[in-house]
């Protein structure tokens, strides 16, 4: 920043002292602002997920900010499923990502990221991910069996033993127990039990 050493005031304007009533100088001696930046330019987000097909998709985040050589850093940088403001960050809400810089997502959806630097800038940035395959495993394509109930499945219990899986229930993970049946009208149906 450069600041000029005399005021410039256009013709017929004068400046009156509050103490006195004289006329004040348009001269002054200007500070060294050699070391002083202002930096209000909000971070730089770009996003980028990588292939879909499988059961998840990792979302690599590039942000980067201004000022690096004044001593400005990267100091906030979230995520949240949905769409987001920046308001909807505030109190460091989200999950952090500022030193892993990435984060992985197992829904199709869009997802927000947050940055925040050192001198307060803000800026968030959106990625739709749809390159996930939702797509449920049939179990009668896995094992071949095709009458309703399904298999009989064995293990080290002996044929007791029933197959299990994990699924998300309001983001807590739940393993469960499923038996596969047939319903009145023919259609497979698959039930889900918790274990514990």
């Amino acid at each position: 920043i450069a600041i000029s050493p005399q005021m410039e005031l256009p013709n017929g304007a004068s400046i009156t002292r509050a103490n006195g009533g004289g006329a004040a100088s348009l001269a002054y001696q200007a500070p060294d602002m050699k070391g002083l930046h202002i930096v209000s330019v909000p971070p730089v987000i770009a996003l980028a997920a990588g292939e879909g097909g499988s059961s998840s998709a990792g979302v690599t985040v590039t942000a980067s900010v201004y000022g690096v050589s004044a001593g400005n850093t990267l100091t906030e940088l979230n995520w949240m499923p949905g769409s987001h403001s920046s308001a909807d960050f505030a109190a460091e809400a989200g999950t952090d990502i500022l030193a892993a810089q990435q984060f992985i997502v197992s829904a199709n959806g869009t997802y927000t990221v947050y940055a925040r630097d050192k001198a307060g800038n803000e800026a968030v940035s959106e990625i739709a991910v749809t390159g996930i395959d939702t797509s449920s495993p049939d179990p009668d394509e896995e094992d071949g069996d095709d009458t309703p109930g399904g298999p009989i499945y064995t293990g080290p219990s002996g044929p007791a033993t029933e197959p299990t899986a994990t699924i998300m229930l309001d983001g807590v993970s739940t393993a469960v127990r499923f038996t596969k049946e047939a319903s009145a009208d023919g259609q497979t149906v698959i039930r889900l039990f918790p274990t514990a």
